[in-house]
This record gives structure tokens, C-alpha cells and sequence, in this order.
């Protein structure tokens, strides 16, 4: 688990952080700078509607941590692992993830782990922490726009996924290097790429400038060097002086 979680919720609720289950959970990761190994962040979130009239929103997030890899899809399979860990047992909840990823593993179980998997590790944690709970886990469309939305008659879950993204993605931002120091690793990799592309460029043109070696002969003649010819050749057996 994460040490440094967050949660935002009703400042009256007191107690341990529980999603309720009246309203569908959506969780969303974020991956940020993650062609840049040195500052590479990401980070994961589930939100869900207040049971109220507020219309405002719950959110649980955390940035993934160090030892993990800091990729969008790790931080969408932590989503909803965390989630899992913040649900009670005798109620039923459905959870939506615009992650394909999520979707799959989901419907696979403990039969499936190989143990070669890239992210076995975290999906055995997910099979064991949901067993006892009554869980659905949804597709949703991430990458549309509001107008989209609401032609799909899928406003709602528009919404929900897009307070997941704005959480993730502040969660990143907030546990992440600051931008002096993206900016400098982002240089720093950008020369190192154009260095390797100049020594690659250099040793290509080096093999194309290359003189052929001047050799003397036909192949033909190459090759009957190369084989001995060992026809008409016999061997004669000759009594040794002074055998019996």
C-alpha cells in the first residue's frame, strides 16, 4: 500500500474511508513524462458520487510507488486494487475503467497466473483481495468529448471518468519532480538520443565507405585451394626390417 494515500470525502464522516454502494466507483491512472526515465510519475484514483444531493465527489488516490513501475497501465491495475481494499463486505458495487487492461485481468482468475506475467504480482493481490465481495467491473469510454457523451446517452459515466482522470492526474502532478527538474531530464535523454543516432549514423556510412579487399582468382580457383584432391592416391603396406 501506498504511504502516502489521500482521501477527499464529507468532512462529517468519520472513521476509516469506505466507498458506499449506491453509486457506481470510477478509477483512472496517470502516467506522466513516462519516456523519461529519470522523472517518470504516475499515479492512480477512484472517485465516486457523495451519497447526497451535493452533487460533489469522493476520491481516493495515491501516486504509485517508487519500486513500481511508473507506467499508466500499472497505476490503472493499482486503481483498482486500492479500490477493492476500501469496499465492505455484503454490499454489491460496480466499478468502471476505460483501461482494456483492467477489463481482462478482471475476468481472469488465480488459474491463469503463470508467474511470467509482466503484471502478475499485482493481479494475484487482486484475486485475493476480492474474494468475499460482490463486485462488477465495467467498461468505459475514455478519449470523447462531452457533446459525444451525451449523443451516446452516457453522460454519467463521461463524468465519472473524467473526475477519475482529474484526480489521477493531480496526484501525479502533486507527488511527482518538479517541472525544473523534468524539464533538465528531458534535455539531458534528448542529447543522449542524439548521440547515439549520430554514432549509429557514423558507423553506418563507415560500413558503406568501406573498400572492398582486391582478391586474386576466381572463386572457382578459391575453391579447389580449399578441397584436397586426394584421387589416384593409395597407400602401400611394406614389411619393416626385421619382422617376423
Amino acid at each position: 500500500m501506498p504511504e502516502c494515500s489521500e482521501v477527499t470525502c464529507d468532512s462529517r464522516r468519520v472513521g476509516r474511508f469506505f466507498f458506499h454502494n449506491k453509486t457506481p466507483i470510477y478509477i483512472d491512472g496517470s502516467g506522466m513524462f513516462g519516456k523519461v526515465v529519470e522523472v517518470k510519475t504516475a499515479a492512480s484514483a477512484a472517485v465516486q458520487k457523495r451519497d447526497d444531493d451535493t452533487g460533489e465527489w469522493d476520491a481516493l488516490s495515491w501516486p504509485v510507488p517508487e519500486e513500481v513501475d511508473q507506467t499508466s497501465v500499472v497505476s490503472e491495475i493499482l486503481a483498482l486494487l486500492i479500490t477493492l481494499r476500501h469496499l465492505q463486505k455484503g454490499h454489491k458495487y460496480v466499478i468502471y475503467a476505460d483501461c482494456m487492461a483492467v477489463i481482462l485481468g478482471w475476468a481472469k482468475g488465480w488459474k491463469d497466473l503463470k508467474g511470467k506475467g509482466r503484471h502478475d504480482g499485482l493481479w494475484k493481490q487482486i484475486y485475493g483481495a476480492r474474494e468475499g465481495l460482490e463486485v462488477e467491473v465495467l467498461k468505459t469510454k475514455a478519449h470523447r468529448s462531452r457533446e459525444q457523451a451525451v449523443r451516446d446517452n452516457d453522460l454519467q459515466n463521461f463524468e465519472g471518468n473524467e473526475a477519475a482522470d482529474r484526480e489521477a492526474k493531480r496526484s501525479a502532478n502533486k507527488h511527482g519532480h518538479p517541472p525544473s527538474a523534468c524539464k533538465d531530464a528531458q534535455d539531458r535523454q534528448q542529447a543522449k538520443r542524439k548521440g547515439v543516432a549520430w554514432t549509429l549514423g557514423k558507423l553506418k556510412q563507415a560500413a558503406i565507405d568501406l573498400p572492398e579487399v582486391p582478391r586474386t582468382g576466381s572463386r572457382a580457383e578459391r575453391s579447389k585451394r580449399k578441397t584436397a584432391d586426394w584421387e589416384g592416391v593409395g597407400c602401400v603396406l611394406v614389411k619393416a626390417a626385421g619382422a617376423t
